[in-house]
């Protein structure tokens, strides 16, 4: 059944794909993933991917019904792995996660 395979996720920014798996009912599954698999994930991927990411679950979140997550967002895991890497998001990054989200926990997670 086609209801239950498993999907794959494509983020594009400009020429570089990025894709993850994705269970059923996708925006749920995703958005309710825990920050350690977000970082898990992340670890197998190279900064500009988890960039292009980061951009997309921002977008995704205000965009798509039933994909907030608040405190759960993968952006925050995501962000987790670039600063654990010395590679923090830039002011002129974190702005534009900021003026893209009405998620009060973005980009760094509850404080």
């Amino acid at each position: 059944d086609a209801r239950s395979a498993p999907m794959i996720i494509s983020v594009m920014c400009g020429d570089t794909a990025t894709r993850i798996g994705a269970a059923p009912g996708s925006g749920l599954y995703l958005m309710s993933l825990e920050q350690a698999d977000w970082i898990a994930v992340a670890e197998t991927l190279s900064n500009e991917e988890i960039h292009h990411l980061i951009r997309f679950f921002t977008v995704a979140e205000m965009a798509l019904p039933g994909w907030d997550a608040g405190a759960k967002s993968p952006v925050i895991g995501l962000v987790k792995t670039l600063k654990k890497r010395g590679v923090a998001p830039s002011k002129e990054f974190v702005y534009w996660i900021k003026s893209h989200t009405n998620n009060r926990f973005l980009p760094h997670g509850p404080l």
